[in-house]
This record gives C-alpha cells, structure tokens and sequence, in this order.
C-alpha cells in the first residue's frame, strides 16, 4: 500500500497513540480508499480487549493483509504499512463491536471496513473557530462524558465523549447527578439549575 498524490497532501505529525505502539512509523497519511476485512474466529481468539493493536479486527488485518500492525480506535484507526501509517474513520458498525469486544470479549465473526475520513476531518484541516458569543466568566463549561470500560487513543476526546456546555439549563437537568470529565481530567458532578437561575 503506497500513498497516492491525494493522501501525500495530509501528511501531518504523529498522533500520540501512533508513536507509542509503533515508534519505528514515520509518517502518517489519511487514507481515500476503504480498507476491508473478515474478522474469523482465529482471530478472536488470539486478541486482547482494551489494546487498539491486539483486538480482533487488528489481528485480522494483519493476518489478511500482511501489514506490520493496525490499531482500531472508536474514532480513528490506522493501518502499519514498514513505516508507514494510514489513517481511516472507524465505522459505526465497527465501534459497536469494539465496545462490546472490550467489555465481555465478545467480537461477531463477519466482513467489516474502514473507511476514508470526511474532507473536514482530515489531518492538517484547520479548524474554524469562533468569534462571536460569550467569554470569560460567562462562557459555559464544557464537560466530557466517556464511555466507560473501551480503549482511549491518545490525542484527544473521541466521538463517543458527550461534550456539555453547564450553563445550558436543559442540558443541566438532563445531566444532573451524573459523574462527568472535564477536559482537564477531574471529575465533576452536574447539579441540577436552581430556581434562581431560571428565566424570568
């Protein structure tokens, strides 16, 4: 597997995951083909939950395609190719498997694929930001809520992750009393609006 002209264009710096499960990689290119694969019970069998690289669709990349390695991530996975990595959007389809693989082991023999990423999604995009709204003390918290018991790729929150503005008052009610991450790694607990927040 080579990179075409295309995807040479989205050569970026590693992500972090990348680096640390295959530090001989260096470069990293978005793919623009669909990557397919039959995950078969040999596979299962010889992978490991929670470890993006030994999984069972991982392994059976590996087995099918004689690549160094693969990592399968809920939002991004990446095929090893000497050293270089390719870059694919994990499917819907694929993240339902890999939550309930890493949760009881449990990977459903079948054909499944990885797909190019979205033209906004792609490495190097730069993206929009905003200009207007408020700022500072009046500006709402955001707040990350992960799935819990799944592989976490470094470099970010993934698409699972329910990001919360707090001083929104119906997402408040919605959330009250459960156990959140912000951005920096605490926890907090979203307490329900009082009635003086509420509009007059």
């Amino acid at each position: 597997m080579r990179a075409s002209p295309k995807e040479r264009q989205h050569a970026t710096t590693l992500p972090r995951s990348l680096r640390r499960l295959f530090p001989d990689v260096t470069e990293c290119f978005d793919s623009d083909r669909v990557a397919d694969v039959h995950v078969k019970a040999v596979d299962v069998r010889k992978s490991n939950p929670l470890h993006p690289s030994q999984c069972a669709m991982a392994q059976a990349f590996k087995r099918e395609t004689h690549a160094e390695g693969a990592i399968i991530g809920i939002a991004y996975s990446y095929l090893i190719k000497g050293k270089t990595a390719f870059r694919f959007k994990t499917p819907t389809a694929v993240q339902r498997e890999i939550v309930t693989f890493d949760r009881h082991h449990d990977f459903q023999e079948g054909h499944y694929y990885l797909v190019p990423p979205s033209p906004a999604a792609r490495l190097g995009t730069k993206k929009g930001s905003k200009t207007s709204g408020p700022s500072g003390s009046n500006r709402a918290q955001r707040l990350i809520h992960r799935t819990a018991r799944i592989r976490v790729l470094e470099g970010g929150a993934e698409p699972g992750d329910i990001l919360i503005g707090e001083g929104d008052r119906a997402t408040r009610e919605r959330w009250a009393g459960a156990r959140l991450i912000k951005k920096d790694g605490t926890r907090v607990e979203v307490h329900p609006p009082t009635r003086r927040s509420r509009k007059r």
